[in-house]
């Protein structure tokens, strides 16, 4: 176990842990995980390992994870003049991925309640399609496939923000 501690004055987050794990399977339960973040005080960032795969994940109101990936590719960048940016910006790698943009305007709140919007709208895009394909009757067919187009509307809008 290795334990990342930080800690700043002034600040409501008073520190912040990075808790490896060493698995036996790759495909573990993660309720397990949420609910060792749920029973303690602290922040939690949890590296997950199996045999040369590594996966992050942070509980933020609810679980989220990487992909696994290889060790020579786990990469976390703290910055913020106070726990609660660098917690916020940890979140943010993780949940959104590395890319995510630093300066958006958006809280990230509101960051991740737009990942959770795009990600229902992506499950609803394949059902339309599976959906679709399968559909004999051209009226229906033609509904689907108008539903369809507009989920997928609605998911590059919010991709774009």
């Amino acid at each position: 176990m290795f334990n990342l501690f930080l800690q700043l004055a002034d600040s409501e987050i008073k520190e912040i842990l990075l808790l490896s794990i060493e698995l036996k399977k790759q495909d573990y339960d993660q309720r397990i995980i949420e609910a060792i973040a749920k029973g303690n005080p602290h922040k939690l960032v949890f590296l997950m390992s199996y045999e040369d795969q590594r996966q992050l994940a942070v509980y933020y109101q609810k679980l989220y994870l990487t992909e696994w990936m290889s060790e020579a590719k786990v990469e976390m960048h703290l910055s913020g003049d106070s726990l609660e940016e660098i917690w916020s910006g940890l979140v943010r790698q993780i949940a959104i991925g590395p890319d995510v943009q630093r300066n958006s305007n958006l809280s990230l709140d509101d960051q991740l309640n737009r990942l959770d919007e795009m990600q229902q709208l992506q499950q609803q895009i394949k059902k339309l399609e599976k959906a679709a394909w399968g559909e004999t009757q051209p009226k229906k067919k033609f509904a689907l496939y108008q539903d369809l187009k507009k989920n997928k509307e609605q998911l590059e809008v919010l991709k774009r923000g």
